[in-house]
């Protein structure tokens, strides 16, 4: 995704995210305020009207009490006379009158429940009497179940109260109310509004709607979430919550969702289309803003990639642009004119650094190329090298170079000579450069010694000197000059003199150098013919010496292997072998194993620190020791050499008190031939020596101290019932130096491995580890195999 499509996203979100914010306000402070002020205004009215009714209601209730006292419906009832029954007659009727909308029928019974006198609709009349026979004579009768209707489905309710006098009920005096009239004030003609007043069985007593039929609100309406729900013919939701009349009625105000909500949707429906709008507008000039911007970064990142490409930075950018965008491409064409000066620049020091390189036997060249090459990069009017001559501060012009327009017009400098104190010179040998934009700044003395050379002509008007140093002396100076203006010298300047001064001392040290070593190659020819001869006659007086310690090594050895024990020797099922590769003449490794007696067998391997003469002569020490036990053994002095604890304790304490700075780690085995058992004592030998038995591996390990190392040092013995059949295996540590393996469970792994039968051969392990590839051992490597089949 590119930089314009980028800024397009980013505007379009916040776009969005701003009109998801200005729709949360909306609806927070408008169409959720909105509907709940329409819900509160509904459920305002809704309480009016139960007031309402309940006023009506109560009116009613005192209208019938106080039309019952009426004296003339007990005479009636009492008396049968004509007048009294007329005047009954039109109290009847002007009560009826008075009330003519909401009442239907009055009627006047006796104590049988027979009609005494009447008035109103005949019709209701004749239902009127069905009910008759349940009313009680002797209590009111107000908001019972005496509801009925008629056959135009008109809804009446009866009302009635006792003609009591003297304590005697005589008969009681019964109304019939209209509903419809009862509750004219629900009577709405709007379709968005219901309203129903039910009783407690949810029978429903008066409705507005001609389009709901249903007689109990149980078959329609649903209760959720703390309201009464009612879908019409429609299919529009209606809502409504109910009120408990002061008797046992309830009113019921449905009211349409959509006529709860018609007050804001003209508020969503604007707030939709300015959202849209705004969405449209906002993509719109998101795209004009985001090409304003990413069409000259675009640009900008093409010239990066042609000037990354082609390596060239001459490119320029061409702007217009006074914003932003323009001190960008401004910046960037500085940038660029910067680091193309720069490498120009280093193109320049390159020059220089191989002109040096290149022509080491002609530093003269070099120094003229590289000072024509600096003054023609920085427009400069003369540069001059001067060397120092002598031990004091006086300079001499060697090499120079001058701008083709000021040849012949300037005056050359050809010396100068400065005091050790001077001001200048005090100046240059704590700073590489001095430069100083105008003639007049020069330190007074230089200054002086410049006007010698120029003789009244014309001066310079800028002055760069740079210092030619080393070894702590100042061996000379850079001087350039301008002529035709005044120069405020650029750090790049001064780095390129600096480095351009560093090179030529450089150089010449490089030179004095070359004529010293040739000075010193002569010197050293002369001494090797001196010493040439000398050393030929060492190196015979040295062969020779050789030769005899040779001699006396190869005896050494003779003797040394003559003192180890045959190959390969078998006595009482026993086999014995042994193999001795030393890495020097001698070896520091030994291995001897011997029958001593009818019932036993001793074997040992012993490993001596380090290798040759030293290592071979405690080998040899060892060999003794072992036989002055054995001698003593068979002539029944001392059994040390069948105990292995004992023999290894007094070996440590004769190796201590010869004090060689030797030590040896060394397994001692001896078996019991008659008993079938090995005892012995592994002083430190590493790896450890195995018992193979055909199916198992057993390391032979106690974790003693090797012998000769400490004269305290404590040494166990341990037991070990052999196999029938066994190979016994024991290495010296030089195993280790030639396997590839260094971690020490797979070197273990990989020692098993070269036992796996009891049928193999000493030399088949040999074989297993390739020694005879090994041409140089690193260290004495020895090998003990005892075995039994």
């Amino acid at each position: 995704m590119n930089l314009r499509s980028k800024l397009i996203v980013y505007f379009i979100i916040i776009i969005l995210v701003f009109l998801i914010v200005f729709y949360g306000i909306i609806r927070l402070l408008f169409v959720d305020n909105a509907v709940e002020k329409t819900e509160e205004l509904i459920k305002v009215q809704n309480q009016n009207y139960v007031k309402l009714i309940d006023k009506k209601l109560n009116f009613i209730q005192l209208f019938v009490y106080n039309s019952s006292q009426n004296s003339i419906f007990w005479e009636q009832l009492n008396y049968n006379d004509k007048m009294i029954h007329d005047m009954s007659s039109n109290a009847l009727k002007n009560l009826k009158t008075k009330y003519e909308d909401l009442i239907s029928n009055i009627v006047l019974i006796n104590s049988e429940r027979e009609i005494v006198s009447s008035v109103g609709d005949q019709k209701v009349k004749d239902i009127l009497k069905s009910y008759l026979p349940n009313i009680t004579l002797d209590e009111a009768i107000f908001f019972k179940d005496f509801i009925f209707r008629d056959y135009g489905r008109n809804y009446y309710i009866l009302f009635s109260h006792p003609i009591e006098k003297y304590g005697r009920t005589e008969g009681a005096l019964v109304f019939t109310f209209r509903l419809t009239e009862l509750f004219s004030e629900l009577s709405s003609k709007k379709e968005e509004t219901i309203n129903i007043v039910y009783d407690n069985k949810g029978e429903i007593l008066f409705h507005d709607n001609i389009n709901l039929i249903l007689n109990n609100v149980n078959n329609f309406i649903i209760n959720e979430n703390d309201s009464l729900q009612y879908i019409n013919k429609e299919g529009k939701l209606m809502i409504g919550k109910e009120k408990k009349l002061s008797n046992d009625w309830f009113l019921l105000t449905l009211t349409s969702k959509d006529y709860i909500y018609s007050s804001i949707n003209k508020t969503v429906y604007t707030t939709i289309f300015f959202m849209i709008a705004t969405i449209i507008v906002g993509i719109l000039f998101s795209y004009k803003f985001a090409s304003n911007i990413s069409l000259p970064i675009y640009n900008l990142v093409n010239i990066m990639k042609r000037i990354i490409k082609n390596n060239n930075y001459s490119i320029q950018l061409e702007s217009k642009r006074n914003d932003e965008i323009g001190y960008l491409f401004n910046g960037f064409n500085r940038l660029v004119e910067n680091i193309n000066y720069h490498i120009e620049m280093e193109k320049i020091i390159n020059k220089i650094t191989k002109s040096f390189i290149f022509s080491s036997s002609n530093i003269s060249t070099a120094i003229n190329d590289s000072l024509k090459l600096v003054g023609e990069f920085f427009d400069l009017d003369r540069i001059n090298l001067l060397l120092k001559e002598d031990s004091n501060y006086n300079f001499k012009t060697y090499y120079s170079w001058e701008d083709n327009n000021q040849k012949g017009k300037l005056k050359p400098i050809k010396k100068i000579s400065l005091k050790e104190n001077s001001k200048f010179i005090t100046s240059i040998l704590t700073k590489d450069i001095i430069a100083k934009s105008y003639y007049s700044n020069i330190d007074d003395d230089l200054r002086e010694e410049l006007n010698k050379n120029y003789e009244n002509k014309k001066n310079a008007k800028s002055i760069l000197v740079s210092r030619l140093y080393y070894n702590g002396v100042l061996n000379g100076l850079i001087i350039v000059e301008l002529y035709d203006k005044n120069k405020l010298w650029s750090k790049e300047e001064k780095t390129v003199f600096s480095t351009l001064s560093e090179i030529i001392v450089n150089s010449l040290k490089r030179e004095q150098a070359e004529k010293d070593l040739k000075r010193l190659n002569e010197i050293l020819e002369q001494k090797v013919e001196e010493r040439t001869e000398e050393l030929n006659e060492t190196n015979l007086r040295l062969s020779k010496s050789l030769e005899v310690l040779r001699s006396e090594q190869n005896a050494g050895r003779r003797i040394q292997f003559n003192l180890l024990p045959p190959q390969n020797q078998k006595f009482d099922g026993l086999h014995f072998s042994r193999i001795i590769l030393p890495s020097l003449y001698l070896s520091g490794d030994f291995v001897d194993y011997k029958k001593v007696s009818e019932d036993y067998a001793v074997y040992f391997l012993a490993d001596i620190s380090g290798h040759g003469v030293a290592s071979s002569f405690l080998t040899i020490l060892i060999k003794n020791i072992f036989e002055h036990y054995y001698k003593r053994f068979k002539n029944d002095l001392e059994n040390t050499i069948i105990n292995p604890e004992q023999f290894v304790k007094k070996l440590n304490k004769e190796i201590c008190d010869i004090k060689l700075d030797k030590y040896l780690v060394m397994f001692y085995g001896v078996i019991d031939l008659k008993n079938n058992k090995l005892f012995y004592v592994n002083a430190g030998q590493d790896p450890y020596p195995i018992l193979y038995d055909g199916n198992d591996y057993e390391k032979l390990y106690t974790g003693d101290l090797p012998v000769g190392l400490f004269r305290f040092a404590d040494y166990n013995e341990y037991e070990l019932n052999l196999p029938e059949k066994f190979i016994f295996f024991a290495f010296s540590d030089g195993i280790l130096e030639i396997m590839d393996e260094k971690q020490t469970s797979k070197q273990e792994e990989k020692l098993r491995k070269s036992i796996q039968s009891l049928d193999i051969k000493i030399q088949d392990v040999i074989k297993y580890f390739d020694l005879k590839s090994k041409d140089d051992l690193t260290d004495d490597l020895t090998f003990l195999m005892i075995k039994k089949s």
